[in-house]
């Protein structure tokens, strides 16, 4: 490297640390990123409020709490509710069956609410 290579950097290097020091640079680009940041969250905010007013709204929450049993053991992968019943879906291994069913990866459960809370059968 020569020598005005090294003593370019010097000085980049030394304005850089002025800069700093100085807080006007920091400060500029501090400034600049937060009112990017404002205009991103505004934007984020027109587009949630237009795909709500598209496609709706509906608060998620917790209903209730369960056990469900299966047959085998397995990992459950997805429970959809439509209307009174729950869609239970599974992943499972099943070592000595030669064809997988969809008994065996899916469950069809009925809700029935009790005074204790909600109950389900299959």
């Amino acid at each position: 490297m020569s020598e005005e290579a090294v003593q370019s950097g010097q000085d980049r290097g030394d304005a850089i640390s002025a800069a700093v020091a100085e807080g006007g640079t920091y400060e500029l680009l501090r400034s600049r990123l937060l009112t990017q940041v404002d205009a991103l969250q505004a934007n984020v905010g027109d587009l949630n409020q237009a795909r709500q007013e598209l496609f709706g709204s509906t608060a998620l929450e917790v209903a209730a709490r369960v056990r469900v049993r299966t047959e085998n053991n397995c990992v459950p992968r997805d429970i959809v509710r439509v209307g009174n019943y729950l869609l239970f879906g599974y992943n499972v291994f099943i070592g000595l069956k030669k064809e997988t069913e969809v008994s065996d990866v899916f469950a069809l459960y009925e809700l029935h609410q009790q005074e204790t809370g909600i109950e389900i059968s299959p």
